[in-house]
């Protein structure tokens, strides 16, 4: 009997609750988070379905899916991590201005990407926001998308960038960590409509890019502020179709050519593999001078 309680000791001590096993902690919490989320889910198609409704708000994600990621978070970091949150890359102290240089750099790719697609033809602008829609309405649409986005980009930059590969990288090769961490942030994605293979491909590529920008800065900052502008220019901007859905947007697209450059059946990001391996080149050139 004393056995088997040292054996279950031990076991917590090294896979539950032990602080010298990062990974250990990585997986349980992927685990936990899994759980959470598909219950919450699970919940909320079900109110959803009693009151029939044909379209669930995306600001009930604000309430029931985003919060308990926060609790879930703060529970790990604080009792198995023993740290705190911001030592997950929230300390805003000279930080600011990595989030506005997020901005921009999210903005530019994107419409890099943008014009690339209208130069090739794959692209032609139908109709403007301003052709239908008051001042008023567009900047209530604009307004309400920076809202939900900001906060998305900042949960999802939380869960991925943050606590995952940061215990991935405390356990295993950095760039494992940035792979594995990557390919779980893609596979989350697969639950939404219009999903392929290639989109799962390019959502991969777009972690791994956030995963090197988080090695060299070591900060989140940055991170939320390029996920969020690329997020809100590709969506509620440029008018690109995400994952099958419909968005409001200053442009309405009319869509031609090939769907691996436009993006007809799924997000947008790597849409151009060329521009992707040479930054995860130059990033990646940059980490290995800086960290190694």
């Amino acid at each position: 009997m004393t056995d088997l309680k040292e054996y279950f000791k031990k076991f917590s001590e090294n896979y539950l609750f032990g602080k010298t096993k990062p990974v250990w902690r990585a997986v349980w919490f992927c685990l936990s988070f899994i759980f959470v989320t598909g219950f919450v889910m699970f919940i909320v198609f079900s109110i959803a379905a009693a009151l029939k409704m044909k379209r669930i708000p995306s600001v009930w994600s604000l309430f029931f899916l985003y919060l308990p990621w926060l609790g879930i978070i703060y529970i790990f970091r604080r009792y198995m991590d023993d740290k705190s949150l911001q030592s997950l890359g929230l300390n805003l102290d000279s930080n600011v201005f990595k989030f506005f240089m997020g901005l921009i750099w999210g903005a530019v790719l994107i419409t890099l990407v943008f014009d690339i697609n209208i130069f090739l033809g794959n692209l032609a602008a139908k109709s403007y926001a301003w052709e239908s829609y008051s001042g008023a309405q567009i900047f209530l649409f604009l307004s309400n998308a920076v809202f939900y986005l900001l906060i998305s980009a900042f949960m999802e930059e939380l869960v991925f960038r943050g606590y995952i590969l940061q215990n991935l990288i405390e356990g295993l090769n950095v760039y494992l960590a940035v792979g594995i961490s990557s390919l779980i942030f893609a596979l989350l994605h697969i639950i939404n409509a219009g999903f392929n293979i290639l989109g799962i491909l390019n959502i991969f590529l777009f972690g791994i890019i956030l995963s090197l920008l988080y090695l060299y800065g070591r900060n989140l900052w940055l991170l939320i502020g390029l996920h969020f502008a690329w997020n809100f220019c590709q969506i509620n901007i440029f008018g690109f179709p995400v994952y099958g859905f419909t968005n409001q947007s200053l442009i309405e697209l009319e869509m031609g050519g090939l769907e691996i450059l436009n993006g007809r059946q799924f997000w947008a990001r790597g849409e151009h593999f060329e521009y992707i391996r040479s930054l995860f080149r130059n990033i990646d050139s940059s980490i290995s001078n800086k960290c190694f």
